[in-house]
């Protein structure tokens, strides 16, 4: 487990992990995500050896615009497809 702090203030805890599978010739790693409205911070454990561990941290800001992003290409589809299905009920000929 590793504590995140921002100015000695704990922010969170997060475990990242590496993982040994029998089939693997090396660890997969596996990143500890943290997720605020401004942004996500990945932690991912790169190494351990006997002097301490290797960890990476990615920080990507306003991620969350990706996912507003999706959400609106999806309702404009929606309105899309019940504006054309409105006009076959109706009798208009569909445009191409």
């Amino acid at each position: 487990m590793i504590d995140v702090r921002r100015d000695g203030e704990l922010v969170t805890e997060v475990r990242p992990r590496l993982n040994q599978y029998e089939t693997q010739a090396f660890a997969i790693q596996t990143p500890a995500v943290h997720t605020t409205w401004r942004g996500d911070l990945y932690v991912t454990l790169e190494d351990i050896g006997p002097d301490g561990i290797t960890v990476d941290l990615d920080s990507s800001p306003l991620q969350w615009f990706v996912w507003v992003g999706g959400l609106l290409t999806a309702g404009g589809g929606g309105l899309a497809l019940r504006a054309r299905t409105a006009r076959i009920r109706d009798g208009e000929p569909a445009r191409v």
